[in-house]
């Protein structure tokens, strides 16, 4: 155990953890942005479709 060194290398799993969490943010912030929309005041993205 100890104080951590920097000799020990990269670590796969920290690496493999990193490149998920980029893909996941890639992929939320669209469906994020979209599901703010109608919050936010810019309705621009969708069209507004009127159901009555």
């Amino acid at each position: 155990m100890g104080v951590p060194t920097g000799d020990e290398g990269s670590n796969p799993k920290l690496i493999d953890f990193s490149g998920r969490f980029r893909v996941s943010v890639v992929l939320s912030v669209p469906v994020f942005s979209l599901a703010m929309e109608p919050v936010d005041g810019t309705d621009t993205m969708l069209p507004h479709v009127d159901l009555c």
